[in-house]
């Protein structure tokens, strides 16, 4: 895995609006027309931060899902395709049960990482107007260093969520570790 300085410093390069990779696009392809400014403007920057996050943890999180589906016992499979079961029905009845927790998995790291994910955005966003609650929170952090209780306050309630998310996928990540051993 890449660090995310060394993958923002890259796609801040692919998405600068004089000479990245993008305007060289546009500039090929569709020549006399300006190439979009992904980064700058507000309604494109959600964009393009996820095409960054999904370039970067593709490959692990379709590890995992790999894994996790060679870990369904062929037993189970071949016994509803025996009994008649149509493709649709093993995988919603079979398959997706059992890697549910390897989802939930792969959910939560994704969530984590997009919502922590402000050492990208710093790097790359430079207008406060497009940082995310990280960045604000960094920032804040950054600003108020005096006053330690204040900062401890913002970085729990910047934590509510990943909280949340985890209390959520917390239950079936437990239902695919505690179920398979009381067999």
């Amino acid at each position: 895995m890449l660090s995310e300085v060394i993958t923002g410093v890259l796609w801040q390069f692919i998405y600068h609006p004089q000479y990245g990779l993008v305007r060289a696009f546009y500039a090929a392809f569709f020549p006399g027309t300006a190439a979009p400014a992904l980064i700058g403007n507000p309604s494109t920057v959600l964009w393009a931060i996820m095409i960054v996050v999904i370039w970067k943890y593709f490959g692990l999180h379709m590890t995992i899902y790999i894994a996790g589906l060679q870990g369904i016992p062929q037993e189970q499979i071949e016994a509803a395709t025996i009994d008649g079961a149509p493709e649709w029905t093993v995988f919603t009845r079979i398959s997706l049960p059992m890697v549910k927790p390897i989802l939930a998995v792969g959910m939560l790291n994704a969530f984590i990482a997009a919502y922590n994910g402000w050492e990208w955005a710093i790097i790359v966003a430079q207008d406060p107007k497009i940082w995310t609650i990280a960045v604000w929170t960094y920032q804040f952090s950054r600003t108020l260093a005096g006053a330690p209780y204040v900062v401890m306050a913002s970085f729990i309630v910047n934590s509510i969520p990943v909280l949340l998310v985890f209390l959520f996928c917390q239950k079936i990540i437990l239902r695919g570790i505690i179920l398979p051993q009381m067999k």
